[in-house]
């Protein structure tokens, strides 16, 4: 499935960014058949480091070496719902991190398999070409840095209207100058925002096929929604002036 790419407002016009049509196809589509990657060693789509991080090994009794089936389910909705049997992102992982803020850890990283397969998918694809060739030193490549997710059991999570039923996570846009907190509210902070970086790990996580929207600061960013599309959400508000809200499809139906 292709998807258009965000675009870049100029006063007066607007154009492509420099991250192009090349850079969204480094990206493959979401695969149904899971064929033993080397991040999978089972191939039950359930990757291996999720499989061995403890609270999930602990309360499914996952085996890396057969396959394991799916105990995850969002239930009511993004605003008032539930996460039934969710499952733990590790904090590392190829290509991403997780910061838990002032959160306790293992606390606010919790979310159904198909948001954790969508961090970790577009974590391996933002280490890849053209990345390799953003940044000055491709040996070190900063990393997607994920923050709230949702809470063990879901539920209401301050200081969020979403987040309750595993399906949402907000993600750091990137930085020129490695990791951490950026501000694109804070004059001392906003320089350093990395416009092609945040183009492109956007087009990572819409080429999962997974990607219900992306809601973002369309006027802080300068990053617009391609014509004729829907999935960038622009928030006025300044609440996203720190991060992206990526929202994922509910993987097994709203009516649960």
């Amino acid at each position: 499935m292709r998807f258009g790419i965000p675009v870049f407002r100029h006063p007066g016009r607007a154009f492509v960014c420099m991250v192009s049509a090349a850079a969204v196809q480094v990206c493959s589509p979401d695969v149904t058949i899971d064929r033993k990657p080397w991040w999978d060693s089972d191939g039950d789509t359930i990757s291996t480091a999720v499989e061995i991080e403890s609270h999930n090994r602990q309360r499914y009794g996952f085996d890396t070496t057969r396959f394991d089936f799916n105990p995850s389910i969002a239930s009511g909705t993004r605003s008032n719902g539930f996460l039934i049997r969710g499952l733990n992102l590790p904090d590392t992982g190829f290509g991403y991190i997780h910061d838990p803020g002032t959160d306790f850890k293992d606390s606010d990283d919790w979310g159904t398999l198909a948001l954790i397969n969508t961090v970790e998918q577009a974590g391996r694809e933002f280490r890849r070409k053209p990345c390799q060739t953003l940044y000055a030193d491709p040996d070190h490549l900063p990393r997607q840095q994920t923050l709230d997710m949702s809470l063990d059991g879901g539920q209401y999570f301050y200081p969020h209207d979403e987040h309750q039923n595993g399906l949402d996570v907000d993600v750091r846009y990137m930085r020129t100058n490695g990791e951490g907190q950026l501000d694109l509210a804070d004059p001392t902070q906003a320089p350093y925002f990395d416009l092609t970086g945040t183009l492109e790990l956007m087009s990572c996580f819409l080429q999962t096929g997974r990607i219900f929207r992306i809601i973002y600061d369309s006027a802080r960013t300068g990053i617009g929604n391609p014509p004729g599309t829907n999935y960038l959400v622009d928030d006025p508000s300044g609440q996203h002036s720190n991060h992206m809200h990526v929202s994922i499809f509910d993987p097994d139906g709203p009516n649960n």
